[in-house]
């Protein structure tokens, strides 16, 4: 699904997992949330899914690429914590790492 509201696409994907509308939302906030934070971002794609494994079976994962010039910023973690069974959790810390990268990012670019 992408983003109409936003200043650049967002696309959202469920693999394993039931597309849920809250869970779209929640998405669709946290990647606004980044496009204040950095204003140069063309794109975002969220993969919500279920953890592999089979003691993560009932756990969610979230990958993400953010589109900026010059770099991408991606999250995709394979560990997942007791607190991902809820995929807002699961949501809300990949979109913080995502952060932070864009943080480090641009304290880089700016000589930090």
């Amino acid at each position: 699904m992408v983003n109409e509201s936003s200043r650049f696409p967002v696309q959202i994907t469920f693999h394993g997992a039931e597309a849920r509308e809250g869970v779209e939302a929640a998405a669709r906030a946290h990647a606004e949330h980044l496009g204040r934070f950095h204003p140069r971002i063309h794109g975002c794609r969220v993969v919500i899914g279920k953890a592999e494994g089979a003691t993560r079976t009932d756990r969610f994962q979230v990958q993400l690429r953010v589109e900026i010039p010059g770099n991408d910023v991606i999250v995709a973690r394979q560990v997942s914590r007791p607190e991902h069974e809820d995929p807002l959790v699961a949501l809300s810390d990949a979109f913080r790492a995502a952060e932070r990268q864009l943080d480090d990012l641009v304290s880089q670019r700016r000589g930090r």
